[in-house]
């Protein structure tokens, strides 16, 4: 994953996005929102991904949403609904 200023370009095996994030860095957990506007499923171009974040030390963990649902997932705990990143400072 790259992100640069507000731009996000991600890609693993078979499935890429692009787009923009933007962050809610007083709500509790903090929030992170991104607008799809290239990807490897076209159905989810111009739908938002809602999400929560968190930083630990050099950890950054990220809990998203599928583009297009209308709520944030409730933790960062993996479900049905959500996806959980993990990334660690380089």
């Amino acid at each position: 994953m790259q992100i640069a200023g507000s731009a996000l370009n991600s890609s693993g095996p078979g499935e890429w996005y692009k787009g923009s994030v933007s962050a809610n860095v007083n709500a509790n957990p903090k929030e992170l929102d991104f607008l799809v506007s290239e990807c490897s499923a076209p159905q989810y171009v111009g739908k938002t991904s809602l999400g929560i974040y968190k930083i630990s030390g050099d950890t950054l963990t990220v809990s998203q949403n599928e583009p297009g649902v209308s709520e944030r997932p409730p933790s960062f705990r993996l479900s049905l609904d959500n996806r959980v990143f993990v990334f660690l400072k380089q």
